[in-house]
């Protein structure tokens, strides 16, 4: 990028730095206190393939034996050394019938694990989830969910990393406080906090004419957790803790997630569908809304070509393409950064890639033997 010249009134000299230190800087910083005061909620563009990650409901919600998936983010590797890095994996199955022959109960365990650039703020854990499938027909064409979760996270980030720049540490010519990096009074927060987290949701699904389906959920994260901030809020003074302890956590409760999300499976002919999805998630003041329109195509016997558009409003637009192979489903899809940072990221995003697998696993029926005698 080409260098700039900024008048500083101090000495009258004229200091000359690149903007792309700058927004390094400021990109840091600002994604540091971000994660740090309002708290990192995992996300994924590709949220199909995380399903308990956004509502809990969605525990055992499918046909089969057992399922097994998991996902992978990789992103802002254009901007910091270390790019985010976010995997998940999951497992889930319908484990038992309901109080009615046509209910059943679904149980799951995911592990998550996030990794924030060059700070290595990192967030992790693991929850179990278990959801009630109630039928409303017969045929079970038409189902309600309700689903729990709960689990334990840890939060801990590298205070003696040089990457991490607080803005009392940075030269005076830039607006910062100039004590140099490793300096700054900020570097005493604890590194490290565990907390329990839970969520609950309630997801519709019906089943349509023509192989049609709809999906209709709502979830509430952090509902009942801990604290789980970094940085000391509270006025009272925290005493050292004792040898071979940890600082207790004083910090605010982490702000409740709410979810909306929603997928149609429309049949356009024998040869083609569409299935649009949405997700809108509000935490902390922030808004988040997803759009994807998704089409498939029969390209042989038991496989299917998914590709299609998405787009995250204000931050990113997508592109998205999978597979499916009989109880396999697979895909990649990459974000092209259009938020205000998109002169620092240089228009790049996110790299995923997921998939699922859904056993099938049932039990042959022994039909007795019988022999027709003539006489009989």
């Amino acid at each position: 990028m080409n260098k700039c010249v900024i008048q500083i009134e101090k000495n009258d000299s004229l200091i000359m730095f690149k903007i792309q230190h700058f927004m390094r800087y400021f990109f840091i910083i600002s994604c540091f206190f971000f994660n740090s005061l309002i708290g990192q909620d995992i996300h994924f563009s590709q949220f199909n393939f995380s399903p308990l990650t956004i509502n809990p409901a969605l525990t055992g919600s499918y046909e089969g034996t057992a399922r097994i998936g998991g996902i992978y983010r990789d992103q802002w590797r254009s901007v910091v050394s270390n790019p985010y890095k976010t995997p998940s994996f999951y497992i889930d199955a319908p484990i038992i019938k309901g109080l009615r022959a046509k209910d059943w109960v679904g149980f799951g365990m995911t592990v998550v694990s996030d990794e924030a650039g060059s700070t290595e703020l990192k967030t992790g854990g693991s929850y179990l989830s278990a959801a009630y499938h109630l039928a409303l027909d017969d045929k079970r064409n038409k189902m309600l969910t309700i689903g729990f979760q709960g689990g334990r996270f840890q939060r801990s980030v590298n205070m003696n990393s040089q990457e991490l720049r607080f803005a009392d540490e940075l030269p005076k010519e830039i607006g910062g406080g100039g004590l140099g990096i490793g300096a700054g009074a900020n570097r005493d927060i604890q590194g490290e906090v565990n907390f329990f987290d839970s969520s609950i949701g309630l997801l519709f699904r019906t089943k349509m004419a023509d192989g049609n389906a709809l999906d209709l959920g709502f979830s509430a994260y952090h509902v009942i957790g801990g604290r789980y901030g970094l940085i000391q809020n509270t006025k009272e003074p925290v005493e050292p803790p004792k040898p071979g302890g940890k600082v207790k956590n004083t910090n605010t409760k982490r702000p409740m997630r709410l979810t909306l999300h929603g997928t149609y499976l429309r049949n356009l002919s024998e040869s083609l569908f569409v299935e649009p999805s949405f997700l809108m998630q509000s935490t902390g003041g922030a808004t988040e809304l997803a759009l994807q329109l998704l089409f498939g195509l029969p390209i042989k016997e038991n496989v299917k070509l998914r590709f299609g558009p998405g787009y995250r409003l204000g931050d990113a637009g997508q592109l998205f393409l999978g597979i499916d192979y009989d109880q396999f489903r697979a895909g990649i899809s990459y974000d092209v950064n259009v938020s205000a940072l998109r002169s620092a990221s240089k228009y790049q995003g996110g790299f995923e890639i997921g998939g699922y697998y859904i056993f099938k696993i049932y039990s042959k029926k022994e039909v007795p033997t019988r022999i027709l005698c003539p006489h009989l």
